[in-house]
């Protein structure tokens, strides 16, 4: 049994083949090794991933309007990805997105025109 002070050390070893230096819990491995814990850590992984700063910036930069179009792109890279879709589906909400986003973009625009226009009346 590997110890650091009184706090027993995690059993499992890492990828690499080294031992493990976490904390073990009652099972013996630590957060990141304990099979009982597999679903939390999964859900830590994906939540950790959907609140990266780099996300959340590009959320504020984006119209909000177009944050779940941004969001369903994204899901659908990560289905085509992993081939839980094929390309032609893929390819197929790609152009719907495309056309949705130059809808919006061009009512945009539009709102702004007219927005000029009348502040020079």
């Amino acid at each position: 049994m590997k110890m650091r002070g009184s706090k027993q050390l995690c059993s499992a070893t890492n990828r690499d083949g080294s031992a493990c230096h976490g904390m073990a819990l009652a099972d013996g491995f630590c957060f990141s090794h304990s099979p009982a814990l597999r679903e939390k850590r999964m859900a830590a992984r994906s939540k950790g991933g959907q609140h990266s700063a780099k996300t959340a910036r590009l959320q504020k930069m984006m119209p909000p309007r177009l944050v779940p179009v941004f969001l369903l792109l994204e899901t659908v890279l990560k289905e085509l990805y992993d081939r839980q879709i094929d390309a032609k589906t893929a390819q197929a909400i790609a152009s719907v997105s495309r056309s949705l986003v130059f809808v919006f973009t061009a009512g945009e625009l539009e709102e702004r025109v007219r927005a000029l226009e009348k502040s020079r009346k």
